[in-house]
């Protein structure tokens, strides 16, 4: 196993992956700038044998090039693109699948029917063209704000139209930082657009709702497919993780959201 990153995801994921893969053997290295070469070098002999699963985009790209024809399981890049020209690979991607978005979104904001995007061109242009129809193929209308820098953020809020239904974010470092958490939530309160968040500390900040993973119940599906792989695909396939639903009662409150009670005891947390 490749790790891109030790942030507390990641070690979560790397938690529930010992738990995937039994008492199969791994070995577990760390992608970083100083060791990136070496690590390329073991791919190439490593692929040859093992079932590599590698934890982020970095090290998903980096098998797509060390190590094209190895069995990988690229868990919790950016998107199932990191794995791209492997076709052993079997990707599980740190997004939330579109399908669920757009569901949960039918449930908890019925009368949204405009969605705004804003996000970096240079990070997420491929994220948005496979986003935004999918979005309108469901009857919605998105809202495209691109965010060049993080000084661009207000200009790119202030052209948001007041009648957007919701504001949906999606993984983007330039525009989603903990610097910008505050006016993002301040511009949502201010022209009554509800945020639905990234993950549950957007909706104990203020967001309406968030769409999250359990990343140790992630990580243990990600090592049962190794797992699987390495004993030639004999085994069943685990089953998929579940989405976590949070919502912020409040923020509802505030909103004149009202939700049917069936529907809120349905969900994973509440924020009051």
């Amino acid at each position: 196993m490749l790790s891109s990153s030790d942030a507390p995801a990641f070690q979560q994921a790397l938690a529930g992956i010992r738990i995937g893969v039994g008492s199969l053997p791994f070995d577990i290295e760390q992608l970083t700038p100083d060791n990136h070469d070496a690590m390329q070098r073991l791919l190439v002999d490593a692929g040859r044998d093992v079932a590599l699963l590698m934890l982020g985009t970095r090290a998903s790209e980096l098998a797509a090039r060390a190590a094209p024809s190895a069995a990988v399981i690229s868990c919790m890049a950016r998107s199932a693109d990191a794995a791209r020209g492997l076709p052993n690979a079997v990707a599980v991607p740190i997004d939330i699948p579109i399908d669920l978005q757009i569901a949960w979104l039918g449930k908890l904001l019925p009368a949204a029917r405009t969605i705004g995007l804003l996000f970096d061109p240079a990070i997420n242009l491929r994220r948005i063209e496979s986003l935004a129809p999918a979005l309108a193929r469901a009857g919605y209308t998105p809202l495209l704000a691109p965010v060049t820098s993080p000084a661009m953020l207000p200009r790119a809020l202030s052209r948001l139209p007041a009648t957007a239904g919701a504001l949906l974010a999606i993984p983007d470092p330039t525009v989603y930082t903990q610097q910008a958490s505050k006016a993002i939530l301040l511009f949502s309160f201010r022209n009554k657009i509800p945020l639905i968040g990234l993950t549950e500390a957007w909706v104990k900040a203020g967001a309406l709702y968030a769409l999250d993973w359990d990343y140790q119940e992630l990580g243990a599906y990600c090592g049962a497919l190794a797992a699987r792989a390495v004993s030639g695909a004999h085994a069943s396939p685990p089953e998929p993780p579940r989405v976590r639903v949070t919502v912020n009662l409040r923020t509802a409150e505030q909103f004149r959201v009202k939700w049917d009670p069936e529907l809120v005891r349905n969900v994973d947390r509440t924020y009051e």
